[in-house]
């Protein structure tokens, strides 16, 4: 089968009309696809993210988000109408008859360099979440970071990198292929987008993962440095706006590596008095000797969850902002607790992130 073609608009009878026609006349030569919604399109692209993309006007508008670098060729209510910032924009009238539209649609085909309607950004964001001791909840924070982003609108990439963790403990799709997989596909030829549309998976929140591993025993044969190497191309890629990676705190210089590509590093941490030596420990050893005092103001973040009143307090005397305090959820389920975590506001500071100088 050929090109993939996305037919996406708010009009579900205007779609059934284009399946009932296009389906029968050209499914042997294209795959046609049909999406009412952004959200129905996200997914599509992330499984086909080299189709064509046939949009109405107002949908485009809607779904700008999801058709950075997708050629587009807009559905015009009326000839020749235009969008908004986008008057150059290709496009055919899309109350023709069938036969004749279909026509029109083929002849902008073979002009596709013409019709990227909303360019990548020249790369995405990595945020690293980490703790200097366990129990703080780093995994479900970055969980929630991941909704709160995916929730806006961002194309959003999870992987918990944990040896004991996995991604499916917090977002949910059938599939086994795992991180182990997804190396080897790369490192047999496959190519990124390949390798992406058959790996990748998206729960119903819109946050896309690959899952760790299928098996604990699987944790050492994932290659930390090989790891971070396809993270940086897919990262430079500009599929995603960010990346949010859960990875345990290490002293060895491949994580210095993770550190130092991160565009914002999450400490999290329980403000209890273990906790906070615990950070202060990691913090001092790295100011200095590893990081720039300046330099880790900018990147370095401090978010406190799971916290006890009675026993939580917040450190003082470190370069370093706080993005917010989490209380301690008790008889709640992970969901719940991401979700409510997820819409605390906490995250808010990644909408205007500065950037950071890179170590």
């Amino acid at each position: 089968m050929g090109q993939t073609i996305i037919f996406a608009d708010f009009d579900g009878q205007y779609l059934e009309r284009i399946r009932d026609f296009f389906v029968p006349e050209y499914g042997k030569e294209w795959q046609i696809l049909c999406c009412g919604s952004p959200q129905e399109l996200q997914k599509e692209l992330v499984d086909f993210p080299k189709a064509l993309v046939a949009a109405g006007v107002e949908f485009a508008e809607a779904a700008r988000k999801y058709l950075r670098g997708i050629p587009v060729v807009l559905l015009w209510q009326e000839p020749g109408q235009v969008m908004k910032e986008k008057e150059g924009a290709e496009g055919v009238f899309r109350y023709q008859r069938m036969d004749e539209l279909q026509e029109a649609f083929q002849k902008q085909m073979q002009s596709l360099e013409r019709t990227i309607l909303f360019p990548r950004p020249e790369k995405g964001r990595i945020y690293l979440f980490q703790s200097a001791s366990g129990g703080c909840g780093c995994s479900t924070a970055a969980a929630a970071c991941a909704k709160a982003m995916a929730s806006t609108g961002e194309n959003v990439l999870y992987l918990n990198l944990e040896s004991m963790g996995t991604a499916g403990f917090y977002f949910k799709e059938e599939g086994s292929r795992d991180l182990l997989q997804y190396l080897f596909d790369l490192r047999t030829g496959k190519s990124l987008e390949q390798t992406l549309s058959e790996n990748l998976k998206r729960d119903e929140s819109g946050v896309c993962f690959i899952d760790s591993v299928r098996s604990v025993m699987d944790y050492p044969g994932i290659n930390m440095e090989e790891l971070l190497e396809n993270l940086k191309a897919l990262r430079d890629y500009g599929l995603f706006d960010r990346i949010i990676v859960d990875k345990p705190l290490s002293l060895d210089k491949t994580h210095w590596k993770w550190v130092s590509e991160a565009d914002q590093v999450v400490f999290v941490g329980s403000g209890s008095d273990t906790s906070n030596m615990k950070f202060a420990r990691v913090y001092q050893g790295m100011v200095g000797n590893i990081v720039d005092k300046d330099i880790a103001g900018k990147k370095f973040r401090i978010l406190y969850n799971k916290i006890d009143r009675n026993h939580f307090k917040e450190l003082s005397n470190f370069n370093v902002p706080v993005l917010g305090r989490i209380e301690n959820y008790e008889k709640m389920t992970k969901t719940e607790v991401i979700d409510k975590i997820s819409k605390s506001g906490v995250f808010a500071w990644m909408e205007a992130v500065e950037d950071a100088t890179d170590l």
